[in-house]
């Protein structure tokens, strides 16, 4: 069993990651500064023990280390993002110190301490959690210290890489963009610095107010947060650990696009990935798959259900909060599509109108410069699509599909 250490992982981002690791069947290692807080985080987490460590200090990451006999990844995910943080021009030193020292230098001494044991792993991974703060080409005026953190983070995370490309181990940076950026944008008018601390998993130490997204969230002791944002980054960095082993174990690499022997079937009475239900893309087109396949009228081998977490299905199921084969007998006592995402609703959890639209804005981009598109590329080539420029998304590919005149 593998075993991967995250970093800042009592709530936010950093859960979720250990949440999705442990799902896969990694022994996932819950690491904070606050005891209580990581107990509690750890107890949510199917095999995952808590490790106290303050990224900052040296004599805690030492003692940490003890306490450690296996790593095959570890996720630099601890972060902060300081009340202060605010003005380039006024800011003190002494924030931009402090940042540094938590978010670039406290990566750096993690990764450090725990080589050793990287280096008895087949396969050591180190993944940095970014911003797209720290990316030069995209700079701004927002939290100065944090985006500079996350500028130096990057260049740590590409010494890293040079260092160690002959030890086996892998120093990657994950960034988390695309559909996290319209949530932040949003959020930054009415909160300034207490948007994306939710997605590092460091928030500030007050809240004046909640979040403009705060229908339909889970509740923690420090205030709400957004939990599409939460979940689909937590995809996004969870991408970087199964990519780091491309042949190692078969079962781990996923197969996102639904297909029988490379290519997607058409299917009698599948509906579109656009069509919507309660304003939710993609969740009519799952009912009918599952209507589908209990009638038998499903092609061998087609995707369908939850076994692979980066499948449509287990995402739309993750971003309702209901369990698949819960909803698999729901749908197959009848009822209408509203009906059933209702009963969704009560069950799980009822996104609110902005949620709803991230999640629709990252479907429909899924496959566009982003952990998807190597694969949508060579799907592409495999089914003859390998010049058709405007198939550029995993939607796109369905729709031409099934489109197609040849069966």
């Amino acid at each position: 069993m593998r075993t991967a250490l995250v970093t800042g992982a009592y709530r936010g981002l950093g859960l979720e990651v250990a949440r999705q690791l442990s799902a896969r069947g990694f022994r996932v290692i819950i690491s904070a500064r606050q005891r209580e807080a990581g107990l509690a985080a750890a107890a949510k987490v199917t095999n995952a023990p808590f490790l106290e460590m303050d990224i900052t200090n040296a004599a805690s990451i030492g003692l940490a280390v003890k306490q450690v006999s296996q790593l095959d990844v570890l996720i630099n995910n601890a972060a902060i993002l300081l009340p202060e943080d605010e003005n380039m021009l006024q800011i003190a030193p002494e924030t931009v110190a402090r940042t540094l020292m938590t978010n670039a230098v406290g990566a750096l001494q993690v990764s450090q301490a725990f080589i050793p044991l990287l280096r008895k792993s087949p396969a050591g991974r180190i993944i940095n959690v970014s911003s797209g703060g720290g990316q030069l080409g995209e700079t701004g005026t927002w939290a100065p210290a944090y985006c500079i953190s996350k500028t130096a983070l990057n260049g740590v995370t590409c010494q890293l890489a040079a260092a160690l490309k002959d030890q086996g181990i892998e120093s990657t940076r994950s960034v988390p963009v695309g559909v996290a950026r319209k949530w932040e944008a949003r959020a930054r008018p009415v909160l300034r610095r207490k948007g994306l601390q939710e997605l590092c998993g460091s928030p500030p130490r007050h809240r004046r107010t909640k979040p403009p997204c705060s229908g339909g969230m889970e509740k923690s002791s420090r205030g709400d947060y957004c939990l599409v944002a939460q979940n689909t980054i937590a995809s996004h960095v969870f991408e970087h650990v199964y990519e780091s082993y491309p042949e190692r174990d078969a079962a781990f690499t996923p197969t996102r696009v639904e297909c029988h022997n490379g290519r997607v079937m058409k299917v009698p009475g599948l509906r579109s990935d656009y069509e919507k239900v309660g304003g939710i893309l993609f969740f009519g087109r799952m009912l009918e798959k599952i209507r589908l396949q209990a009638g038998g009228r499903l092609p061998p081998g087609y995707n369908v259900g939850t076994a692979d977490w980066s499948h449509f299905d287990s995402r739309c199921t993750r971003f309702l909060r209901v369990d698949y084969q819960e909803l698999v007998k729901r749908v197959l006592q009848g009822g209408t599509d509203e009906e059933i995402l209702e009963w969704c609703f009560q069950r799980g959890r009822r996104p609110n109108l902005e949620e709803i639209e991230i999640w629709n804005d990252f479907l429909t981009k899924r496959g566009w410069r982003d952990g998807g598109s190597a694969e949508l590329a060579e799907v592409k080539r495999v089914r003859g699509f390998a010049n058709r420029d405007d198939i550029q998304t995993w939607f796109d590919f369905h729709q031409a599909d099934e489109e197609s005149d040849d069966t």
